[in-house]
């Protein structure tokens, strides 16, 4: 993932927030994860690494999402539900990272390990998000 810079990146308004959200919600999600309690942020440099959303244990508390169809400042809410899948395989990344702690976590997310072990959950996460929105599968 490119090095994300904060002064680049902004919160999503209050508006795309809550579609964000309206749209998790009708998501099936693993038990104790409260997507509100996260920041989403518009990060410019997501644009260049082939991921709407990402998440990193630098930033638990913050899921950066690319920019992707941005228009005047604001995405369409139907963009915002497309990328609501991508958004919960991120925050199951989150929860692993809470229920694992950090240095289980960072030693199972080395590159052979983290497909065995981290990436199924969050993929079977994404994959239900996609059946729950009536979304065309990735």
């Amino acid at each position: 993932m490119p090095g994300i810079n904060e002064d680049d990146c902004q919160f999503l308004s209050l508006r795309d927030r809550t579609a964000l959200l309206s749209a998790l919600s009708l998501c099936r999600l693993p038990a104790g994860l409260e997507p509100a309690a996260f920041m989403y942020r518009w990060a410019p440099a997501m644009l260049d690494c082939g991921y709407a959303a990402k998440w990193r244990p630098a930033y638990p508390d913050s899921v950066f999402l690319a920019p992707l169809c941005m228009v005047r400042g604001q995405v369409p809410p139907y963009m915002l539900a497309t990328i609501a899948p991508a958004v919960l395989h991120e925050l199951v990344h989150a929860g692993q990272y809470s229920r694992l702690g950090p240095a289980a976590y960072l030693l199972c997310s080395l590159p052979l390990l983290n497909a065995a072990l981290l990436e199924p959950e969050a993929r079977r996460y994404e994959k239900l998000a996609e059946r729950d929105l009536g979304l065309p599968s990735a």
